[in-house]
């Protein structure tokens, strides 16, 4: 018996401790933000922690038994800690209009999306004329995210269904629901992968209850993830072209997947070259790399290359850059150590990134020629993105958390191949 309870622990300690740190600190965040609004009745912020605490007992108490009552529980868990608080704002904002612990890029998304409802380009917006500087305050005066919509049109262009309908309800936009149904996807997603229940459920807390994706805030990095999640599905069931294609999409949400793109069109050269692809779906799959990206960003630099340009890229090229130093990264090293003398200083983090990220690419492709599996897209993928996001002008926290969500997700997918392996060299045996 003994024996028995030390090998489930073994099991479930890692997926248990994940779960227990993560949520309680995301519910201590939720508590003090609901707090410090002042406009919520005191016993709210209560309830919700109550609740969030009930599921966690739950979820904790169902992880040694069956894999419906662990996901099961996690889901409801999820519920209780994420989407509930969200439904609230949600609730709150569609009666009132006023933004509660809104992300100014989702506001962003949200003012240029009802632009474009009218016919207005989101590109070359100056938010210093529009509600966003009601609610945010950037220092110094003039600094560029009142003046630069950094995201891709599929972010808008998949924002304007829920703008739509919420306009069409006469409710204030709001676009966290869109996320949250997304989010809902991308459980289903992480439920049908081919691991082990703990790393799909170890997968699935990262991506739910990591605090330092704020979905509270309604950041938008789960849009460009499901679809890595989707192609992750997909490629391991060895369909190679449908999981190119989500990995385009991905790519058409957000610059962060391009790596994923890189490393998977040279996969599908070496399969090609070695006869695993034939030639139409290879070119069918490196067609789903490109197009999504492609078709979606052409009618904006036919409408205005120029304020497309210098929204998305041209930015990094600014001198002085009006995008401060702040963050988890290299920025912030380099301002602490005294490198640079302030937030607003000129570095060549782009030049340096560049400079990193060469030979790892190298790296990458070594291990593609070696194995041309989902696993060695994944990791170097992962690797590349490291550097772009640690040592970069910025490194938000959800930047954080998305790059630790594709760690875990990468180094799942390569112990489950190596488990594979090991099992068809027994059976050959």
């Amino acid at each position: 018996m003994v024996a028995i309870t030390r090998q489930a622990w073994r099991s479930i300690w890692l997926p248990a401790s994940l779960l227990a740190v993560f949520c309680v600190t995301t519910m201590l965040i939720t508590q003090q933000m609901f707090i410090e609004t002042g406009r919520f009745p005191a016993a709210l912020p209560l309830a919700l922690t109550v609740v969030g605490g009930v599921a966690m007992a739950l979820a904790l108490a169902c992880l040694p038994f069956s894999n419906r009552l662990r996901f099961g529980s996690l889901a409801l868990l999820t519920l209780a800690t994420v989407a509930l608080p969200i439904s609230v704002l949600v609730v709150f904002r569609w009666h009132t209009g006023i933004p509660l612990n809104v992300h100014d890029g989702m506001f962003q998304t949200e003012i240029v999306t009802n632009g474009m409802l009218h016919g207005k380009d989101p590109y070359g917006t100056d938010f210093t004329r529009t509600a966003l500087m009601q609610w945010f305050h950037y220092t110094p005066d003039g600094a560029a995210v009142a003046h630069h919509y950094i995201y891709y049109p599929l972010v808008v262009l998949a924002s304007m269904p829920v703008v739509v309908i919420e306009r069409g309800l006469g409710l204030a936009t709001d676009l966290r629901p869109m996320l949250l149904l997304v989010g809902v996807l991308a459980f289903v997603l992480i439920v049908r992968l081919p691991w082990s229940w703990q790393a799909r459920y170890t997968v699935a807390v990262i991506l739910f209850l990591n605090p330092f994706f704020a979905w509270l805030e309604g950041r938008n990095d789960i849009l460009w993830l499901t679809p890595i999640l989707l192609a992750v599905l997909l490629a391991s069931r060895g369909r190679w072209t449908w999981a190119s294609w989500a990995l385009g999409v991905a790519a058409a949400f957000k610059v962060f997947a391009f790596p994923f793109v890189l490393f998977m069109a040279i996969a599908l050269w070496l399969r090609w070259r070695r006869g695993w692809l034939d030639r139409r779906a290879t070119v069918l799959s490196l067609a789903g790399l490109a197009l999504p990206l492609a078709v979606t960003v052409a009618p904006f630099i036919l409408w205005n290359a120029g304020a497309f340009w210098r929204d998305t890229a041209g930015w990094l090229l600014d001198n002085p850059p009006g995008f401060p130093i702040y963050g988890f990264g290299l920025g912030e090293l380099l301002l602490l150590t005294h490198v640079v003398s302030s937030r607003q200083s000129p570095f060549p983090f782009v030049l340096l990134q560049a400079v990193l990220v060469l030979p790892l690419c190298v790296i990458g492709a070594r291990q593609l020629w070696r194995d041309a599996g989902v696993a060695n897209v994944l990791g170097p993928a992962a690797t590349v993105l490291s550097v772009i996001i640690l040592c970069g002008r910025f490194t938000n926290d959800s930047y954080l958390a998305a790059l630790i969500f594709t760690f875990g997700l990468a180094i799942a997918t390569g112990r489950h191949v190596a488990r594979a392996r090991l099992v068809s060299l027994e059976e050959a045996a």
